[in-house]
């Protein structure tokens, strides 16, 4: 496991309040623009999901263990904030031998946030391929990404501008 994947893993407290529901803080170090990075949102409704597929999974005696996931969705409804006390809700919608399906519901403040529906299962009990034979694919080299920055930063300020000058416009 890539040691930023254990830090993150180790950093990330779930508590179990009830049978799918979680309590944690959502850390503010990934916040981007004063929100929690919405990758780092869906890793932490994924890891509830996780447990939960986990815990059916055993409960109904299915052929494998439903804890590593295979699809997500997520979809946000309203801005989230770091530092802050959060609570996911998880349900199951559908159980299989092979796979559970699961709704988890992302709350601050009694709040619905986020939204996520997982599919979770076991890839070594799937039958055909699952891509993870592929080699990773050719990166350029870091100075080659570091020197398109600027031209980044530069139509990031333009838009910034523009968003500037339309508030000016609708005041």
């Amino acid at each position: 496991m890539p040691r930023a994947a254990f830090n993150l893993l180790a950093l990330q407290r779930l508590h179990r309040s009830a049978r799918g529901v979680y309590r944690t803080r959502i850390s503010h170090s990934f916040d981007i623009g004063g929100e929690p990075n919405r990758g780092y949102l869906s890793f932490v409704a994924g890891l509830a999901m996780g447990r939960t597929a986990a815990e059916i999974s055993l409960e109904a005696e299915a052929e494998a263990k439903h804890s590593q996931l295979i699809s997500m969705h997520a979809s946000f409804s309203s801005s989230t904030r770091g530092n802050a006390e959060a609570v996911i809700e998880v349900e199951a919608l559908r159980t299989s031998r092979s796979t559970s399906t699961l709704l988890a519901r992302l709350l601050q403040d009694d709040k619905l946030c986020a939204c996520f529906t997982g599919i979770y299962g076991d890839h070594t009990a799937l039958d055909g391929g699952s891509g993870f034979e592929l080699p990773a694919p050719e990166l350029p080299a870091s100075s080659a990404c570091m020197s398109a920055m600027p031209h980044l930063m530069k139509s990031m300020e333009g838009l910034r501008s523009l968003g500037q000058l339309r508030a000016n416009i609708s005041h």
